[in-house]
């Protein structure tokens, strides 16, 4: 128990060392889930493949996954080809009234209906995608299995003081206990393990 508000401590207990015990397998897949806010769309095609579509700043974009999660690779569509004007995704207005931007959804981005449209093409059914972790450097599309912070923190840990190594070490203990991850796509977005964004 802690004396005084101070932290406790155990003799040759290193908070650090207890997260490099084994990972789970890189073969995890993990839940992705259609989101109106982001203009995600989810689904599977007559074939089987999995595709997750979404918004860019000039184009539409449908990455598509194999039945076992792996990624295929990307299709786009062209905004310019279709009149459709771009737009920054990255700088969206300020909400009315509010400090934070407004989402993709609330602007109303033209390019919103074609990425529906395509979706409804595409799909044979809705459904929320399994995929593994993956790349798309062209777009800075990713799947990741931890925020960017927990990343850099494991690759230097020596390099903060000993009360922030313990609270990240504990942080991302619990991360992993709770198969959490993260998905990249305009943004670091914290998922749940449902696939459901928390942040």
């Amino acid at each position: 128990m802690a004396i005084g508000g101070q932290r406790p401590h155990i003799r040759g207990f290193d908070p650090v060392e207890s997260l490099h015990s084994p990972e789970p397998s890189l073969r995890k897949r993990h839940p992705l889930q259609p989101n109106r806010q982001h203009a995600w769309h989810t689904g599977i095609t007559a074939d089987g493949i999995q595709c997750l579509l979404g918004l860019d700043s000039d184009a539409a974009v449908c990455l598509r996954f194999s039945p076992e999660g792996d990624f295929l690779g990307a299709e786009t569509r062209q905004f310019r080809e279709a009149g459709i004007p771009q737009v920054d995704l990255d700088h969206l207005p300020k909400r009315e009234g509010h400090s934070i931007p407004a989402t993709i959804a609330s602007v109303n981005i033209p390019g919103c209906e074609a990425v529906a449209s395509w979706a409804a093409e595409l799909f044979e059914r809705k459904a929320a995608v399994h995929v593994l972790e993956f790349e798309f450097p062209e777009r800075n599309i990713a799947l990741r299995p931890m925020p960017a912070i927990y990343e850099e923190f494991l690759e230097s840990p020596w390099a903060y003081d000993e009360e922030e190594r313990f609270s990240l070490a504990v942080k991302i203990r619990r991360w992993r206990d709770l198969q959490r991850f993260v998905f990249n796509w305009h943004g670091e977005h914290w998922c749940a393990s449902d696939g459901l964004i928390h942040s």
